[in-house]
């Protein structure tokens, strides 16, 4: 999805941070969900950390989002920035202004994807450790 300005998304599923998904204006740490019974990959979503003069943490604003789902609710969150921000506005201006349960519906409404597409198809895992043929 183009944005006219820089945004930070740190992913991790390291229990140690080692991504640093805490100063990512969007975070996710690794988690898990159990789905039908059975234990499935997860993140966490971190909102509005900054860097520089401004520096903050950002924090938990939706947890235990399927990883198969994140691509979409995040893409839902950020159609939602792109159009619904202010002139000049950037992500974590937006953010804040809109507030945590504005984020939390754009992350986990069950609104269907904005943009009606098929999922996107996982590539092929090789079988071999030798080279992949195009």
């Amino acid at each position: 999805m183009p944005l006219d300005e820089p945004l930070r998304l740190h992913i991790t599923g390291c229990p140690n941070a080692c991504a640093q998904y805490q100063i990512a204006h969007i975070g996710l740490m690794g988690t898990t969900v159990k789905i039908d019974g059975q234990p499935v990959d997860a993140y966490d979503v971190w909102i509005g950390g900054q860097l520089g003069g401004e520096a903050r943490f950002n924090h938990v604003v939706a947890r235990r989002i399927p990883a198969a789902e994140c691509a979409k609710r995040l893409e839902q969150l950020l159609l939602g920035f792109t159009r619904r921000r202010r002139s000049g506005e950037s992500f974590n201006q937006w953010c804040q202004r809109v507030g945590d349960s504005e984020l939390v519906n754009l992350l986990t409404g069950d609104d269907g994807h904005p943009l009606d597409v098929e999922d996107v198809p996982m590539p092929k895992v090789p079988e071999t450790d030798g080279p992949v043929d195009s």
